[in-house]
């Protein structure tokens, strides 16, 4: 977006300049690069706690160059949110200098994990995902994951959620909308 390219992931180490330690085994990173060169712009680094491992699953930007990214955090909490079960999925929201807007902790008492990430042309943000509860009117695997989308606002609140399943196990690997607000 605007000549930048982004890369996101984890490190088990602690990144050179990162504003952030290395606090968890494992911490969720993003950089901005400048795509004429490759030069570095910013990196980031997210702060778990101690007992906290955060791993990134996917990012997008808004049409106001704000950074989104997603992945799954299991232990402990960290800062101004806490543990909802047995695994938790986040969404961090970065500006366009790196500086962090939020970063927001969702779960149920069961395991979820979240995938993919698409934001439409509204900017309202789609989520999707695992979780091993049975939502009501839904066929669930007991034993595997069903799919949940969830559509969020720019503030990180949730809009609704919908899952979907069988009686095996189901998990995503994408999510796109187009400009037509179709959701794939």
């Amino acid at each position: 977006s605007n000549g930048y390219v982004y890369i996101a992931g984890y490190t088990r180490g602690t990144m050179v300049h990162a504003p952030s330690c290395n606090c968890g085994q494992y911490n969720a990173i993003v950089l901005k690069l400048d795509s004429s060169d490759g030069s570095e712009i910013w990196k980031y680094q997210f702060q778990a706690d101690l007992y906290s491992n955060t791993k990134y699953n996917s990012l997008a930007i808004d049409n106001e160059s704000n950074i989104y990214f997603v992945g799954n955090v299991n232990g402990g909490a960290f800062t101004g949110n806490s543990a909802f079960g047995q695994g938790d999925f986040f969404l961090a929201k970065l500006n366009s200098s790196g500086g962090e807007i939020y970063i927001k902790k969702y779960g149920t008492s069961g395991g979820d994990e979240a995938y993919a990430l698409t934001i439409d042309k509204n900017n309202n943000i789609y989520i999707a995902g695992t979780n091993y509860l049975q939502k009501q009117g839904n066929v669930h695997s007991y034993n595997d994951p069903d799919i949940f989308l969830s559509k969020l606002n720019t503030d990180g609140t949730i809009i609704w959620t919908k899952q979907f399943g069988t009686n095996q196990g189901e998990n995503p690997t994408a999510i796109k909308t187009d400009s037509t607000g179709n959701i794939y």
